[in-house]
This record gives structure tokens, C-alpha cells and sequence, in this order.
């Protein structure tokens, strides 16, 4: 699926009051759908529970093509009946966030110190990435983010805390203050 089949499938959902299920890598004739969860450590079954119509959005790649074959498709317009208040909104104004430091979007190398490094000092390694590409291209990108729980440690709130301060630490460190 796409971010843009995703986005569909959610304001279709809420149109017709219906549930969604997403990222479905199985299907079986019952209606239940299979969909991987925590970095596909773990399968996760679901189905609609309501008589009413449901939407499932396939994650790509997921089921084999089935072989070439047979006739070809037809293809039918059909009017898309009332698509209510169409080109009515208008943008008034406009926000451009200010931003300062790496844009990880326009990184094009990315060094991601976990658990491991343990310590602001151990990010030294950021200065040797530097050589391979620009200090202002690298970014800092805590690793598991937090409290991963299943499968992962779980964190008190201090350690998040403790993590978020190591992460500006090593950020000022490198980058400087704004």
C-alpha cells in the first residue's frame, strides 16, 4: 500500500463508518487477516466483528501474482455519485515551520547510535561519519525510540527523560546550540 492508498482508506472509513485493517499480509476465506507487528517478531490475527462492509488494505508484495492467463479485464466507468462540497476550501494562510540543525529527510547518510554507545563521549563516531558526508547532512535518531515493552526493555520515565537529555547533550556537543 501507499501513504496516499492509506490516507484513502482512512477518510473512506470515516465516510462510511466502517472499520479499516491495515498492513494485512494474509487473508483467509473467514475474513480473518493476518498483519505482522513488531518488526514481524510476532503475527497479530484480526477480523471485522460487524455485519457491515469493512475496508483491508494489503501491504505490498504480499500474496504471489497469481500466472498471466485467461481474458482480459474489462474496465467500466461508473459515476461516483455525490461527492458533496468539491473545491470549497480555501487556504487563508499559510505556516513555513522554522527549523534548524540536520533535516534527516535530506541526510544521505544517517549513523544511529543505540544502547550500545552508552554515553555522549562514544558519539565521536558522528565526527568520523562527518568525513564521509557533511556534518550538517548526519542527524541523531534515538534507536527503538521508547519503552518498546514487548520484546524490547522496557523504560521508567526517568530513563526517557535521562535518554532525551543524552540525545540534546550529544546533539549541543556536535552540532552546537541554536
Amino acid at each position: 500500500t501507499s501513504y496516499d492508498g492509506r490516507d484513502i482508506a482512512g477518510r473512506l472509513s470515516a465516510k462510511l463508518n466502517t472499520g479499516v485493517l491495515t498492513n494485512v499480509t494474509g487473508y483467509s476465506a473467514d475474513g480473518t487477516t493476518e498483519h505482522p507487528v513488531f518488526g514481524g517478531t510476532q503475527i497479530v490475527n484480526a477480523r471485522f466483528t460487524s455485519g457491515g462492509p469493512g475496508i483491508v488494505v494489503i501491504r505490498a508484495k504480499s500474496f504471489a501474482a497469481e500466472s498471466a492467463g485467461g481474458a482480459a479485464a474489462s474496465v467500466n466507468s461508473i459515476a461516483s455519485g455525490d461527492l458533496g462540497a468539491t473545491n470549497a476550501a480555501k487556504i487563508v494562510a499559510s505556516h513555513v515551520e522554522e527549523r534548524v540543525g540536520p533535516k534527516l529527510e535530506e541526510a544521505a547518510v544517517i549513523v544511529s547510535g543505540g544502547r550500545g554507545l552508552g554515553e555522549a563521549s562514544a558519539f565521536a563516531l558522528i565526527e568520523e561519519a562527518a568525513k564521509f558526508a557533511p556534518i550538517d547532512q548526519l542527524a541523531l535518531s534515538p534507536q527503538c525510540g521508547f519503552s518498546s515493552g514487548i520484546g524490547g526493555q522496557t523504560m521508567t520515565v526517568d530513563q526517557e527523560i535521562k535518554k532525551l537529555e543524552l540525545i540534546v547533550e550529544t546533539a549541543r556537543e556536535v552540532w552546537g546550540s541554536a
